[in-house]
């Protein structure tokens, strides 16, 4: 009989199973080479009671106990004293995925209140700090995660993974699209303004797709979609939005809003939205940080400085340049993958 494949457990606390980069970046990586998956996930996506939160350590226990696995690959630091307290008894190997900068978040957010935020960044920094130093193995989603994390750590990005390629026309008149995670920070608000402004040069309709965790959003949204009902189109919204399903809007749109605050959060980062657009070659407006004017990216991408969204240039240029010529690759998750792979056949004794 051949060596028994290593056993991965990848766990999460608020993450849905398919998730983009647990299950179709790393999770199917890893399973179309041998390696055995199982992940510890939300059955329902994005819950926040603290009831759920604290049976989902006990979860993650009755997970570990009964699988006894080779790795466990942690996608957030809610389960790390869990992780760490079994470690030097079931031997498994570590591994801290780190999806956002958590504390700096936690610090930026306008929902709790200071006390708390003080309370929790804290808590998170020391949490992430234990996590960095007996951690096997450290994958960063960001580079700009880099600056308090250790050198070994690893950056493995959020590229662009194709999931659906659609050839059907698009869903009636050509629309801007607002998707993923639809929050204050990542400039909701902003892009919906601004949509307002370029509909005079632009008729076209306004998509939103995605999940909102904020209730003022989600109010806003409604509020919008009163006011505009046959213009603007709202899909998930109080409920997460398959990841299939965005790619295949960003496909059939005709032009994406991505317009940022400009926030500490995104030193760095590069969102997995600029990918997709990226990966499907469609155009993305963009704003919020000056670090993405500097960027290489393809000519789909059209940085403007906050506070300056010129709605008639962007009508102009978005009317000549609907369609573009270039060689995505560079920006899909192949090379990440390779990077990945490497990484988890090192930890496990793998031969490549």
């Amino acid at each position: 009989m051949g060596a028994r494949l290593p056993l991965v457990l990848m766990a999460s606390v608020l993450n849905p199973k398919e998730h983009p980069r647990i299950w179709y970046r790393e999770g199917k990586t890893l399973s179309e080479n041998g390696y055995r998956i199982e992940i510890l996930s939300a059955a329902e996506p994005f819950r926040k009671d603290w009831r759920f939160r604290i049976g989902q350590q006990f979860r993650l226990i009755k997970k570990i106990l009964h699988l006894h696995p080779d790795v466990l690959h942690l996608h957030t630091p809610e389960l790390a004293w869990i992780a760490l307290l079994l470690k030097p008894i079931l031997r498994y190997k570590l591994i801290y995925d780190r999806h956002e900068n958590y504390p700096i978040q936690i610090k930026l957010d306008q929902e709790r209140p200071a006390v708390l935020k003080t309370i929790l960044f804290f808590v998170l920094r020391l949490t992430e700090k234990v996590l960095f130093q007996f951690s096997d193995l450290i994958l960063l989603a960001e580079p700009g995660y880099r600056q308090d994390a250790p050198k070994r750590a690893i950056v493995i990005r959020n590229a662009y993974t194709p999931i659906i390629r659609p050839t059907a026309d698009p869903e009636g008149p050509e629309y801007f699209l607002i998707s993923g995670a639809l929050s204050e920070k990542n400039g909701i608000r902003e892009a919906c303004e601004f949509w307002k402004d370029i509909r005079n040069a632009l008729p076209w309709q306004l998509h939103i797709c995605g999940h909102a965790q904020e209730q003022d959003m989600v109010a806003y949204l409604r509020t919008l979609k009163a006011d505009f009902p046959e213009e603007v189109h709202l899909e998930g919204i109080e409920t997460p939005v398959p990841y299939a399903r965005i790619q295949e809007k960003i496909a059939l749109s005709a032009c994406g809003l991505a317009l940022f605050q400009e926030s500490p959060h995104l030193s760095g980062k590069i969102p997995s939205r600029f990918f997709e657009f990226i990966g499907l070659k469609k155009p993305l407006l963009v704003s919020g940080n000056k670090e993405w004017a500097r960027a290489f990216f393809p000519e789909n991408i059209r940085y403007m400085p906050s506070g300056e969204l010129d709605s008639q240039s962007c009508a102009n240029w978005l009317t000549t340049r609907l369609s573009f010529d270039y060689d995505p690759g560079p920006w899909t998750w192949e090379a990440e993958a390779t990077q990945f792979l490497q990484a988890y056949h090192t930890l496990t004794k793998k031969n490549t």
